[in-house]
């Protein structure tokens, strides 16, 4: 059976540029977690409105993150990689290393 490799491509290249679309917008979020851990400073107060976590986010996007303001804005609110559960997992992994 032959595949039709112009859909194929087509396919393989949307995928391809998803999966950097991606990345393109976890990587603030995922830098700024790395920077509180390589530095031992505590990510959260008591809740969302002191976390601190939070505050380092607004501060990128003052300074002209716009990927990270974009994904931030548009995304739905289940969708924006921020929550308690998602930080402590890429801070685990950097204090283990």
């Amino acid at each position: 059976m032959e595949r039709n490799s112009g859909v194929d491509q087509i396919l393989d290249s949307h995928y391809k540029n998803k999966i950097t679309e991606n990345r393109n917008k976890l990587k603030p979020i995922v830098t700024s977690l790395l920077f509180y851990a390589l530095h031992n400073l505590p990510i959260r107060r008591d809740n969302d409105n002191t976390a601190q976590f939070n505050n380092l986010l607004e501060f990128r996007i003052d300074a002209g993150e716009l990927v990270l303001k974009s994904h931030l804005e548009k995304s739905s609110k289940n969708a924006i990689y921020i929550s308690h559960c998602v930080q402590n997992e890429p801070t685990e992994c950097a204090s283990s290393t």
